[in-house]
């Protein structure tokens, strides 16, 4: 790509990827006819025996795992309370859990139905979940990939760093959910077009070009590293908090690039240039993909557009028109500019456009914002203007949901938010390149005759898996502090308790002359040896209801937990159930498949967190 491009060169460029984003969405006019797995047969047919006990047709989803009861002698799998169904029945909810119990018992896909109290308390029965065991070698790499939502579209924005700095610590929290959220998307059926809503207008760059005059007049601008126009800019900004001046300079520059000004122009296309390509480096070490990179400046002549018809569209309570000034602003929690005093357009008034473009072009069923909590009040105002206005509406009635996927902040060691324009927060490659090398020392005082290249590759993947592990482990909407030293602590509840885990997994595994496909063909037993066995099969059998759960709650952190939890329990298998020196050859077999499931379940499932493995660590 050429340094000086235009900004109709810019938009061709960009033009070029909507193109292709919207085959991918054609594509979903297919079959949406689907087979149910095995979880959900045996779910089918125990709400087909309750249905006319309970007056309901999902009585799955108040099925939960039981605490442990001292009354019980055995340990059911799930509970299912009726204190709901016997309060909208008029009934007592101990008879309805003894009448419901009566009418599963005849069910062979549980071992055992016992009523406890208001309870009905369910066992699997070993047999259904061995057979899911090999569902899961069966699948294979298609395990836990559903079809609940073929057919409908998603549009994830996420990432969006701005242009002409550098992709900083504080980019890394949206980058990394937002990534996780399209795969979830993908994984129950959605198709999903990936955007990264570049920051590559607005008054930064009012502020970043007049910078580089104020203090480097006599610089050619294409001489400007990454780090130079962010040193001048940081200093720009901190310093016009004191110089009204600066500040008015600041804006005339801008005006002056949203009016056309060649020269700026210009130099915006260099810096749009350097950026994407620092992004795109960035993107590659992370695993990051997207189908469209549509910044804000794609939107500046639409948006121009927009917001004098927004005067016909929406209310004038809404969208309020200074009579005196061209300025327009939206009156709703606090006054949100979309036209300012000086004529204009800021950040709103392109959202609002890319709200319209994106219903208009790609008719999606929803559009996730993923961006920090601390614009929630905006985004608020925002939907609400494009709703009244029907922005997200089509000719045909239907409508694209706007979500606003937000986030806590991301925090330092000491506590405090981390900031490009305070000059806080540091460069993400840096912080990367740091856990590489960490992440080296420690592999190769374990593999002190690893090849070079080999112990690279590694370090790179757990590096990246400990960056993305430290922020999705958390509940997205607290804060994270970004401590490197405990990343890659072993027993910290950090990605390498789970990668220690897995590729010892793999060492068994290698050792071993078997096969999926042995595996597939040998008779296994009917029953499990041990009841963490009958654990494992059975957690791995709720896989798929997890995937689901993720998606639904756009919450990452949900599907950390299960695998947290999964790694713990196959610790205990691992350690309770030898697979060599057995006398039982189907024994044997069983436990191989239970190792081989679990590790198409752990690569299934760190992908969806985008987390590589390593068979070696």
């Amino acid at each position: 790509m050429s340094e000086h491009i235009t900004y109709d060169q810019y938009r061709a460029m960009l033009q070029s990827q909507v193109a292709g984003s919207l085959e991918k969405i054609k594509e979903i006019k297919r079959s949406t006819s689907v087979v149910g797995t095995l979880e959900d047969a045996w779910k089918a047919r125990l709400n087909k025996c309750l249905r006319s006990v309970l007056n309901t047709d999902d009585a799955n989803k108040n099925l939960v795992h039981p605490p442990k009861s001292a009354s019980l002698q055995w340990a059911p799998d799930y509970a299912l309370s009726m204190f709901s169904y016997a309060k909208d029945m008029g009934l007592n909810p101990m008879h309805l859990a003894k009448n419901a119990a009566e009418r599963i018992t005849p069910l062979t896909v549980f071992s055992r139905v016992e009523a406890t109290g208001p309870y009905m308390n369910l066992r699997l029965s070993d047999d259904i979940l061995i057979n899911k065991v090999t569902e899961i070698l069966r699948k294979g790499k298609d395990y836990g990939t559903l079809t609940d939502k073929v057919g409908k579209a998603a549009i994830v924005e996420y990432s969006s760093p701005n242009v002409a700095k550098p992709f900083g610590i504080n980019h890394l929290r949206s980058t990394v959910i937002g990534e996780s959220l399209a795969r979830f998307l993908l994984a129950v059926g959605y198709t999903v077009v990936r955007d990264n809503h570049l920051g590559d207008w607005g008054t930064q760059f009012g502020n970043l070009l007049a910078a580089c005059d104020e203090y480097a007049p006599d610089c050619e601008f294409t001489s400007f590293s990454m780090d130079d126009l962010t040193t001048m800019y940081v200093r720009f900004s901190q310093e016009k908090k004191e110089s009204p001046r600066l500040v008015r300079l600041g804006r005339e520059y801008f005006a002056r690039l949203e009016a056309g000004d060649t020269k700026l122009l210009d130099r915006w296309a260099v810096a749009f240039n350097l950026s994407l390509k620092e992004f795109s480096a960035m993107y590659d070490r992370l695993n990051v993909r997207f189908d469209t990179m549509l910044g804000e400046g794609y939107f500046v002549h639409d948006s121009i557009i927009l917001v004098d018809e927004l005067r016909n569209m929406v209310s004038s309570e809404l969208v309020v028109y200074d009579k005196e000034t061209p300025a327009v602003y939206i009156n709703a929690e606090h006054v949100v500019m979309i036209r300012t005093q000086d004529g204009y357009c800021v950040y709103a008034a392109r959202d609002l456009a890319t709200v319209r473009f994106r219903e208009q072009t790609y008719s999606p069923d929803i559009s996730l914002y993923v961006v920090g909590d601390e614009q929630s009040s905006y985004f608020r105002s925002l939907f609400r203007v494009a709703e009244a206005a029907e922005l997200n509406t089509n000719t045909d009635g239907s409508s694209m949901q706007l979500e606003h996927v937000n986030f806590g902040l991301l925090l330092d060691e000491s506590g405090k938010k981390l900031s490009t324009r305070k000059g806080t927060s540091g460069k993400l490659e840096d912080v990367l390149d740091q856990l590489n090398e960490r992440t080296a020392q420690e592999i190769l005082s374990r593999n002190p005759d690893m090849d070079e290249k080999q112990l690279y590759e590694i370090a790179n993947k757990v590096a990246v898996g400990a960056l993305i592990w430290n922020d999705l482990q958390t509940d997205r909407t607290s804060n994270v502090r970004f401590d490197i030293n405990h990343m890659l602590e072993l027993g910290g509840g950090t990605v390498i308790d789970v990668l220690y885990a897995y590729t010892r997994t793999c060492s068994i595994l290698n050792k071993l002359d078997s096969s999926v496909e042995k595996l597939l063909l040998a008779d296994l037993p009917k029953e499990f040896s041990t009841e963490t066995e009958h654990k494992i099969a059975l957690m791995m059998s709720e896989y798929g209801d997890m995937v689901r759960k993720t998606a639904e709650a756009r919450a990452p952190h949900l599907f950390v937990m299960y695998l947290q939890e999964l790694v713990q329990l196959h610790g205990r298998f691992y350690e309770e159930s030898r697979v060599t020196g057995l006398d039982n050859p189907k024994l044997a077999s069983l436990r191989i498949s239970l190792h081989y499931a679990y590790k198409i379940v752990m690569e299934n499932g760190l992908g969806l967190l985008n987390i590589p493995v390593v068979e070696r660590l």
